[in-house]
């Protein structure tokens, strides 16, 4: 099972920051993900979060919070999910369980296909 992320960074400002949540994200979670990131910063964040929804990912935003604190909110593509404040290591921690769940069947070994990385 694929899962599919989309970072937005809030504003241009945190968009290295965004650049490195992805790289730590690839260097942590085991396999099967697909992390993007918005750069459209023309649209409000409600559209392009809207946008996202649409296709289904799970979005991860991160603002001035992430710099400071490393702080991330998350909102799952499952229907009438709610954002959800976290630390970016829950986050990967709650990512890593999810994983061990869905892909328990697997052999463990890590392939170069396995990774969408779309910048």
């Amino acid at each position: 099972m694929l899962l599919n992320f989309v970072i937005i960074p809030v504003t241009k400002m945190c968009e290295d920051s965004a650049y490195d949540l992805q790289e730590k994200l690839h260097s942590v979670i085991k396999k099967n993900v697909c992390v993007k990131i918005d750069e459209e910063y023309e649209s409000s964040i409600n559209k392009r979060i809207n946008d996202w929804e649409d296709n289904d990912y799970d979005i991860i935003t991160i603002g001035p919070s992430y710099i400071e604190n490393s702080q991330i909110t998350y909102r799952s593509n499952e229907k009438d999910s709610k954002p959800e404040s976290m630390l970016v290591d829950d986050f990967i921690e709650l990512i890593n369980a999810f994983e061990d769940d869905t892909l328990s069947d697997s052999s463990g070994k890590e392939e170069e296909d396995d990774w969408c990385i779309i910048m």
